[in-house]
């Protein structure tokens, strides 16, 4: 109390938030994150998710020939589509755009670079440069936007 009115407590900041701003950055939905804390999760994302992936092939015998490369390489991805999408919602925040459609554009790109992965191994290249190069262009509007 100041002066006999009660005040507010001070809102909490985003970062501040239960868990600390790492967890509230790749976990979390809600607020918004600067251009900076963006690029810098962005990348750290995209190096952690290369490095499990050399990691993956370097465990399994045969890398993505094997089914058990598949599998590593599924939860890999499927580990990191949260983190990834939840950083691109908060950006997409700053730029007025729902979190349905950030959530939505990171599925897809993530489809697409499993369909190419499948695609290759099936000996369809082709198709899977077709959906290399789509997941490519949609990381850099993802990014970029």
């Amino acid at each position: 109390m100041a002066g006999g009115v009660m005040t507010s407590p001070r809102p909490s900041t985003e970062r501040s938030r239960a868990g600390g701003p790492v967890l509230w950055a790749l976990f979390s939905f809600a607020g918004r994150m600067k251009r900076l804390d963006f690029l810098l999760a962005s990348l750290g994302l995209a190096i952690g998710h290369v490095v499990l992936v050399i990691l993956a092939l370097a465990v399994t015998r045969e890398g993505m020939k094997d089914p058990s490369g598949y599998a590593v390489r599924g939860i890999i991805d499927l580990a990191l589509f949260w983190p990834s999408a939840a950083i691109a919602a908060k950006r997409g925040h700053d730029r007025n755009r729902p979190a349905a459609r950030s959530v939505m554009l990171i599925g897809l790109v993530y489809g697409a670079g499993v369909a190419m992965g499948y695609l290759f191994d099936a000996g369809l290249r082709s198709a899977g440069g077709a959906c290399g190069l789509f997941a490519l262009v949609g990381w850099v509007y993802v990014f970029v936007d």
